[in-house]
């Protein structure tokens, strides 16, 4: 029983690591990359409600929803 609780708990502490250490990645390519698109529903209305602006780092693009802070990697 008690390893499974250690099990547990090493699994929710590695996994909570690589979200940060991905996140991290993200806002180095938002800082260092080149914005490609803005996505804003005030002046797209076909678009959906949600604004974001895309950026390209090293070959690899990703979301970044600025009203939020959240950052994620396309793909």
């Amino acid at each position: 029983m008690n390893k499974i609780l250690i099990a547990l708990v090493l699994a929710v502490v590695m996994s909570g690591n690589v979200f940060a250490e991905a996140q991290s990645k993200c806002l180095k390519a938002v800082e260092k990359g080149k914005e490609v698109e803005h996505i804003n529903p005030n002046r797209d209305f076909n678009v959906s409600p949600v604004t974001y602006k895309v950026y390209v780092y090293k070959g690899k693009a990703y979301h970044f929803y600025y009203l939020d802070g959240e950052c994620r990697k396309i793909g």
